[in-house]
């Protein structure tokens, strides 16, 4: 079966920019040709040399074509790739260009934030001790990222500021009321949420209650070195301590 020789030549040009396969209709016959004897082919003993080679002839034109292939594409894009080199050349030195720039607009705007942000506090330090929760909060409670904005004119921000204090004062003077009022306070302080304060605590002491058989008081004591010693006093006075999770 001489048909499926492969041709001595892909017949294959590039003429201005075009790609030219001249040899299109001979390999796609002999491709067919290849293929229509290969599906009727009987496979016995007596004709599996012959199908083998075929199958190595046909194998050898695809191989010899994709090489082609390979080898054309790189030809073409070759004008492509340069242009794109350089492409990526003049880009890389705008960017190097943007981000020094951009780094000096960051620390212009971060020093205007800082700035802002210490004339929020100079509102803050003028107006806090009026109120309640001043003797509480700080004024990182209050200050939000959106804050330092510049689109956020300081008069909003100072009317705010009013309502949070007022707010947040009711919240305390009504903690201030009850029997539990510093606890409440305390755990207020961290997440500004009246009724979680609440319920923290209250559930805090209910699992005292739970635990203790015998009459027992809460004292609450903060700082690592204060804890270690209070445990260590009360330990070797006989008291049992129950500690906080």
């Amino acid at each position: 079966m001489s048909y499926t020789n492969p041709p001595d030549s892909t017949d294959v040009r590039i003429e201005n920019g075009m790609i030219l396969f001249d040899g299109y209709q001979i390999y796609k016959q002999k491709a067919e040709e290849a293929r229509d004897f290969l599906l009727a082919l009987e496979i016995n003993p007596e004709s599996e040399k012959e199908c083998k080679r075929i199958v190595a002839t046909a194998r050898k034109i695809s191989d010899h074509l994709n090489q082609e292939k390979i080898l054309v594409k790189k030809t073409v894009l070759e004008p492509y790739t340069a242009f794109e080199d350089k492409v990526k050349e003049i880009i890389g030195i705008i960017t190097e260009g943007e981000n020094v720039a951009r780094g000096k607009l960051k620390a212009i705007d971060d020093q205007r934030r800082e700035e802002k942000k210490e004339e929020i506090r100079k509102i803050w330090d003028a107006r806090s001790g009026s109120f309640r929760c001043g003797q509480f909060l700080t004024f990182d409670h209050f200050l939000q990222d959106r804050h330092l904005n510049k689109t956020v004119p300081m008069s909003e921000i100072e009317a705010e500021m009013v309502i949070f204090l007022q707010d947040k004062s009711s919240d305390i003077a009504f903690f201030q009321g009850k029997p539990l009022g510093d606890e409440y306070i305390e755990e207020y302080t961290k997440t500004l949420n009246a009724l979680r304060a609440i319920e923290t605590v209250d559930r805090r002491h209910e699992t005292i209650k739970a635990t203790a058989s015998e009459p027992y008081m809460v004292i609450r004591i903060t700082g690592k070195a204060d804890v270690i010693l209070a445990k260590q006093l009360l330990e070797n006075v006989n008291y049992k301590v129950l500690e906080e999770k």
